[in-house]
């Protein structure tokens, strides 16, 4: 199991009275840049931590052929 899967844990036991207690973050891989691919990385990242929404949310190392897509997706996503 994934330590991203293993974070999830307490959160869906309710180990915390509310999310407000806990930062949560993650980050986009490399391989999931790009408008698309960081979207459905979004999407994946909050299922596989039991959570709706992240509290920070990073590139891992911009690309530079990706980058301005990858930051549409963030945008995208701090607006919905």
């Amino acid at each position: 199991m994934a330590m991203r899967n293993r974070w999830g844990q307490p959160f869906r036991h309710r180990a915390y009275r509310a999310l407000t207690e806990v930062f949560v973050t993650t980050k986009l891989w490399n391989t999931d840049q790009g408008y698309n691919s960081a979207l459905k990385a979004a999407q994946k990242s909050l299922r596989n931590l039991g959570v709706e929404y992240l509290d920070l949310y990073l590139v891992h190392w911009p690309l530079p052929e990706s980058r301005r897509d990858s930051w549409r997706a963030l945008e995208k996503l701090l607006a919905d």
